[in-house]
């Protein structure tokens, strides 16, 4: 399990991803904010973060 600073304990690809894409450059932070799935939309709209990963209405 991959155990990032933003989040202890969670684990898995998109965690994985996070840590990646924080060693590969800097002029970014990325960090995984919990969030539900009823209010990520109006979550990203308020600002509590910029952005969403494998977000596709394609995948059902």
């Amino acid at each position: 399990m991959t155990n990032t600073p933003e989040a202890p304990g969670v684990g898995g690809m998109v965690a994985d991803m996070v840590l990646a894409m924080n060693e590969v450059q800097d002029e970014y932070h990325f960090e995984l904010v919990p969030n539900s799935a009823t209010d990520r939309y109006s979550d990203l709209e308020a600002g509590k973060f910029d952005m969403l990963a494998f977000e596709s209405l394609n995948w059902g």
